[in-house]
């Protein structure tokens, strides 16, 4: 019997339960012997798991399979570099697909290991779009050394175009195939009824929703200034949790907001299905700051999947990511939000067609069975 071919998945996000739905599926789509090599309780935010890592259960597994590697989170940073090398000889892949940004400690290892080696193929990704380079002598041979190590790549996989030109400029050769791959989402199942953790929407009231992290860059004080110019019959529900999520329920808490305004905390996935479910429009109102950009919004095409119009600021791949499909207002500008807001409250015909531009547009773009095409492709792998 011919061998099968090999790929291996290393990232310390693999048991993020999109990205191992995407490894099963390339593995199951292409014949492939798969093999899966993650760290211990790789931190994440809570929106993407309650307890702040992933775990197997974040993935849906009962505990490790055969086939997955665990590097202990004891481990320091090169003897656990020492331990994924041994792990790699002994597997012996034909491809590695790694969802790491391309200076990732443990890639650039893989890189340096395989430098002079065609097999296996090695795929990476790039969902930040922040890349400082300096003008300098020195930033400017910085460059040069990253394009002369990550010329090994085979391909790159990007969340957007800003992430793409950030990491070009950066180093990355042109010489390295890309192209833009968003990122895969989980299609929603269907739902009946009122979860009972969610207000009951009365006559007339119209819900706002919010979801992520509970910080100053993803715009919450913008929205609740958005809503401070709306008048009683919007309300606001607030899903995730953060450093700053004491701040946030005082504000709900006080002047015109009291009664109007919900913080739900951090959602399951499944309870989030039901929390966009029950909007009349998702906002996603984030702030730019000189370290970070907005680097996709997960929470826009998950809104999309549920048939729920969109509106974001022009923070980095907003625009990009709604794709025409959802209403976009300057960053920061809380009455470009709020007349967004109240202008597809007294537009129902607008709503529908921008949720039924959205679940297309989930469809085309943003699912698990998408995504495993664009790592297909980018492996070499025959349809």
């Amino acid at each position: 019997m011919a061998r099968k071919a090999k790929l291996l998945f290393y990232s310390q996000y693999a048991f993020y339960r999109p990205l191992y739905r995407v490894y099963e599926l390339v593995c199951e789509r292409h014949g492939l012997d798969g093999s899966v090599i993650t760290h211990e309780a790789a931190e994440v935010p809570r929106v993407y798991a309650p307890a702040g890592f992933l775990s197997p259960q974040s993935a849906g597994l009962d505990a490790p399979a055969a086939n997955v590697t665990v590097l202990p989170k004891s481990l320091r940073a090169d003897a656990a570099a020492q331990l994924l090398r041994e792990k790699i000889s002994a597997l012996d892949p034909d491809f590695l697909w790694v969802h790491e940004e391309p200076n990732n400690f443990f890639l650039t290892r893989m890189l340096r290991w395989f430098y002079f080696r065609r097999r296996p193929r090695i795929v990476a990704a790039v969902v930040e779009n922040c890349w400082p380079v300096s003008a300098s002598l020195g930033g400017r041979y910085a460059v040069f050394k990253r394009g002369l190590l990550w010329r090994r790549l085979d391909g790159v996989l990007a969340s957007a175009s800003l992430s793409l030109e950030g990491v070009r400029r950066f180093g990355l050769p042109a010489s390295v195939p890309s192209q833009v791959a968003w990122l895969p989402h989980l299609t929603p199942p269907s739902l009946n009824g009122r979860a009972p953790f969610l207000p009951v929407k009365e006559p007339g009231q119209i819900f706002v929703g919010f979801a992520g992290r509970i910080t100053a860059a993803k715009g919450w004080r913008v929205l609740l200034e958005a809503m401070h110019r709306l008048p009683g019959e919007f309300q606001v529900l607030l899903a995730g949790g953060g450093e700053e999520e004491e701040d946030l329920r005082a504000a709900c808490a006080a002047g015109d907001l009291r009664g109007r305004a919900r913080v739900l905390g951090v959602l399951e996935k499944e309870n989030l299905w039901a929390f966009y479910r029950s909007l009349d429009v998702l906002v996603l109102p984030s702030v730019s700051t000189p370290q970070w950009t907005e680097q996709f919004g997960s929470v826009m095409a998950e809104a999309m999947a549920c048939g729920v119009p969109v509106i974001g600021s022009s923070s980095g791949a907003i625009p990009e990511v709604l794709g025409g499909c959802g209403v976009v207002v300057p960053e920061n500008d809380a009455a470009a939000l709020a007349q967004a807001i109240r202008e597809l409250a007294d537009d129902p015909q607008r709503c529908k067609a921008l949720a039924d531009k959205g679940r297309q547009r989930f469809e085309e773009k943003f699912t698990i069975a998408r995504y495993a095409e664009r790592v297909a492709a980018a492996l070499g792998l025959q349809p």
